[in-house]
C-alpha cells in the first residue's frame, strides 16, 4: 500500500499549496482548480496536477507536472476539465477559457482508452452525474463524458473536486470522494 495526497480547489492561493506539500513524503496530486492563468503564475507547481474549468490549459501545458486529459499513470486515469456555470459573468481569456472543458473528439479518445484499460482509479476535476454531491446537476459535456466512463467500468475509487464540499459516497460498488476546496485528503492505495 502507499499513501497520496489530493488536493482540492485553491483558486491561486499558492501558498496554501505549499504549505499542503510542504514535508509530504508521498506523491501529491493536485486535481484541477489551481488558478493557472488568472494573474500571476508561480515558476513551478511543487506536485502534480490536473486542470479545472479554472485553469487556462495552454498555459498548464507549460508545466512539466500537468497531467494531461485521458492520462494513465501509477494505475490512476485521469481526466480534467469542468463546465463553469457562472461563464456568463466571466471574461474570455482573462478568467474564462472556450477549452475548458475537453472537445467532442477528445472525448472519444479518452472513452476509448478508459474502456480498453479499465483502471481501479479514476481522478478527474468534475464527477459523473451520479456522484454530484449538490441538490442539481447541469448538462455540461463534461459531466456526460464522465457518465459515460462510469456506465463503461465502475472503479474501486473515484476522487474528483470542483464542488467545493465533503463527499464520500459508495454508488454501484465506486467509492466517490470530493476534496472540498482549500484542503486535502491523504489516501492509501
Amino acid at each position: 500500500m502507499r499513501k497520496i495526497r489530493f488536493i482540492g480547489d485553491i483558486h491561486g492561493k499558492f501558498n496554501l499549496l505549499s504549505e499542503f506539500v510542504k514535508n509530504v513524503e508521498t506523491p501529491v496530486i493536485q486535481i484541477g482548480d489551481l488558478g493557472i492563468g488568472f494573474g500571476v503564475n508561480p515558476k513551478t507547481i511543487p506536485c502534480q496536477f490536473i486542470r479545472g474549468n479554472h485553469d487556462n490549459l495552454q498555459e498548464c501545458k507549460q508545466y512539466a507536472n500537468f497531467i494531461q486529459d485521458g492520462s494513465f499513470l501509477n494505475n490512476m486515469f485521469f481526466v480534467g476539465g469542468a463546465l463553469s456555470i457562472d461563464k456568463d459573468s466571466r471574461i474570455e481569456g482573462k478568467n474564462w477559457w472556450r477549452d475548458e472543458e475537453i472537445g467532442y473528439n477528445d472525448w472519444n479518445q479518452i472513452i476509448d482508452n478508459y474502456s480498453n484499460i479499465k483502471p481501479d482509479f479514476v481522478v478527474s476535476h468534475d464527477c459523473p452525474k451520479i456522484a454530484n454531491p449538490r441538490d442539481f446537476c447541469v448538462n455540461s459535456m463534461t459531466q456526460n463524458g464522465l457518465s459515460e466512463l462510469f456506465s463503461i467500468h465502475h472503479p474501486k475509487i473515484w476522487i474528483f473536486g470542483h464542488h467545493h464540499i465533503d463527499f464520500d459516497k459508495v454508488i454501484d460498488g465506486t467509492r466517490f470522494i470530493c476534496v472540498n476546496q482549500d484542503s486535502f485528503i491523504d489516501l492509501e492505495f
